[in-house]
């Protein structure tokens, strides 16, 4: 990736620093689950089997079936307004009001059990102090109920349901990702390289390089798996949002049962200060000394260094960093896909 170009970060590049642009400010890390699981459960509702929970089917599926869309009769006005802005105005409701509106028709039924807007309740109920059951209707009402007066929740099937807009987030997170695309990569690997080659070859014309001999060096690499992050660290809490904390033993129970299209991740910026002896198990790779940040003070620089641990799929859009920033990123365990565009192209 050439200067202030734009990126994406997914799953590949296990065990290695990636050089993503000149001037690096930021170190990162993330680990990853089994990404095979996914091709085996659904959103903790149902097994996958090729088949939405609720019954749900994209639109096209509609052109094969001689009965109306389900939304089409049961929406009442609201079927003025796009799927997406249904589920913006339901978005503004009360949990209790959500509940209450599932009762009203098929079409509500559907639209209230959008993990989407479960989600959200959880997060601003608990702020993070949550234990994940498998679905997020499921956890709001095991977090808000008496202990065992909830008998659990089974889905309703709802024939002739058709909604890319509610279907896509499901399938997307159903679907097993193909391991070519996992596997493929154009990026150098290289190790042994001097700071100079390094200058001439990939930071002058903005290419991309991958450091595969920096991080067997650290003591990161022995010391950041979950198991050992869990046992010095799990009560310790960590932003996993800009609103949002969570103990690291309760994101790791979430990430081992995450099925979503967009899982949330562990993405702390103050983890040095949480946990301070981190900060001395990874180094400056040499390619890397010249930080003129450091000359503006601890105080006035911008956040420079994260921590981040997320379930399969998890990730970012396509972006240039916030602060223009240049930044190198080490994966200590599970993998990462990079899709990298040089400025000149504009990301899909």
């Amino acid at each position: 990736m050439q200067k202030n170009g734009s990126s994406a970060k997914r799953d590949s590049t296990s065990g290695a620093a990636l050089y993503s642009a000149a001037e690096p400010v930021a170190k990162k890390r993330r680990a990853n689950v089994d990404e095979s699981a996914t091709a085996k459960e659904g959103e903790g509702e149902t097994a996958l089997e090729g088949v939405h929970p609720y019954g749900l089917k994209p639109q096209g599926n509609q052109h094969y079936s001689s009965d109306k869309n389900i939304l089409d009769i049961s929406l009442g006005k609201l079927r003025a307004l796009e799927d997406s802005c249904v589920h913006h105005v339901l978005s503004m409701l009360s949990a209790k009001e959500l509940g209450r509106l599932a009762m009203v028709s098929k079409s509500l039924y559907m639209f209230s059990h959008d993990s989407k807007l479960w989600r959200e309740h959880v997060l601003s109920a608990t702020k993070g102090d949550f234990r994940f059951t498998g679905n997020w209707k499921e956890t709001y009402l095991t977090h808000v109920l008496p202990a065992g007066s909830h008998a659990g929740h089974t889905p309703l099937q709802i024939s002739n349901c058709y909604s890319d807009f509610l279907y896509q987030p499901w399938i997307s997170a159903a679907v097993a990702i193909d391991p070519a695309w996992l596997t493929t990569e154009s990026v150098d690997r290289r190790e042994g390289l001097t700071v100079e080659e390094f200058i001439e070859k990939y930071e002058k014309p903005g290419i991309p390089v991958i450091f595969t001999d920096v991080i067997p060096k650290w003591t990161a690499a022995k010391e950041w798996t979950p198991e050992r992050l869990l046992a010095k660290y799990g009560d310790k809490k960590f932003n996993v949002s800009a609103t949002v904390k969570m103990t690291m033993k309760d994101f790791f129970h979430y990430e081992s049962q995450a099925r979503e299209e967009r899982p949330l991740y562990l993405f702390d910026k103050d983890f040095a200060k949480t946990c301070p002896e981190m900060n001395d198990q990874y180094d400056m790779p040499p390619y890397f000394a010249e930080d003129l940040m450091r000359h503006v003070g601890q105080a006035n620089r911008p956040d420079y260094r994260w921590l981040i641990i997320g379930p399969a799929r998890s990730g970012s859009n396509f972006h240039v960093d916030p602060n223009c920033n240049f930044a190198w990123n080490a994966t200590i365990a599970g993998s990462k896909k990079w899709i990298l565009y040089p400025p000149h192209v504009t990301p899909p």
